[in-house]
């Protein structure tokens, strides 16, 4: 993309302050980001916002490898924990609300947005799962812990189509702007 995907525009925001205001909004706390290579662009962007920012020191070990961050920096008692890629900065406000509304608060809850049969992101994760998360090998990612527990996990349908769109190619970009 030739640019940090957190930084990119979307409408007035950034794809990393559009996903920031609408946790915000649904009175989420804290609400954590981890960066790698673009940590100090990131961090000047994230200026006054209240935002938790971590360093990954090793982002080559992947995306997990900032899950694992992440979870290990929550507050206790954390009740659950949303999980939201930066590259689906798209995911409507009513579609969180739908997710955040299915959740019940129990431990072993794991909550999936789809569409149209498809699973997408952010996944609401009970707090069971962030031990999980943090004794899991770095080798390992989200699906290969939540494997096997198919029990908790919760599929909620929604109307909107953003939660499956990872933006990894310019032309993703001109499918997210009506839903800046």
């Amino acid at each position: 993309m030739g640019w940090p995907k957190a930084l990119l525009p979307l409408g007035n925001h950034t794809f990393l302050n559009k996903i920031i205001a609408d946790y915000r909004r649904l009175g989420c706390q804290p609400v954590i980001a981890v960066a790698g290579v673009h940590f100090s662009a990131i961090r000047d962007s994230l200026a006054d916002s209240g935002v938790l920012l971590l360093r990954n020191p090793a982002p080559d070990r992947g995306p997990f490898s900032s899950l694992q961050i992440a979870v290990k920096s929550l507050p206790p008692p954390c009740q659950g924990v949303f999980v939201h890629p930066v590259d689906h900065p798209a995911v409507s406000s009513k579609s969180l609300r739908q997710i955040l509304s299915a959740w019940t608060g129990e431990a072993q809850q794991v909550i999936k947005p789809t569409f149209e049969g498809r699973g997408g992101h952010p996944v609401l994760l009970g707090q069971d799962w962030i031990k999980k998360i943090e004794r899991a090998p770095i080798s390992s990612n989200l699906r290969l812990v939540l494997r096997g527990s198919s029990a908790a996990v919760q599929l909620v349908p929604v109307t909107d189509e953003m939660i499956l769109l990872n933006v990894n190619h310019p032309a993703d970009l001109d499918k997210i702007s009506p839903h800046a």
